[in-house]
């Protein structure tokens, strides 16, 4: 009798162990699928931006910093932007300029 209730004891607490594990494992993937999730949303962000600033090129050779800050961050359902620019850095070498595009997402 003792022997059995030992075995049942057992059982429940490899159980439980096994359920918290399987929970622990679950909030894992889902927290790496939100965090992979958000990557795509920012880098999608950024290639907006890429093809914003290749269009303002086309009326502006030479944009200035206040017509490249009249960007806005595009929308995307159950996401914001809580950074979203283009700033303009200066020159490398005769015409060409470098600029940074900054895309950051959150849920």
């Amino acid at each position: 009798m003792v022997a059995a209730m030992l075995m049942v004891a057992s059982l429940l607490a490899i159980g439980f162990a096994l359920s918290q594990r399987t929970t622990y494992s679950s909030q894992e993937v889902r927290r790496d699928f939100q965090g992979e999730r958000i990557f795509y949303v920012s880098d999608g962000g950024a290639d907006y931006a890429n093809g914003w600033l290749l269009n303002t090129f086309q009326n502006y050779p030479d944009p200035t910093q206040t017509v490249l800050n009249t960007i806005v961050a595009p929308t995307v359902a159950g996401y914001h932007f809580s950074e979203y620019s283009i700033t303009k850095q200066g020159r490398i070498e005769g015409w060409w300029r470098k600029f940074s595009l900054t895309s950051s997402s959150r849920m």
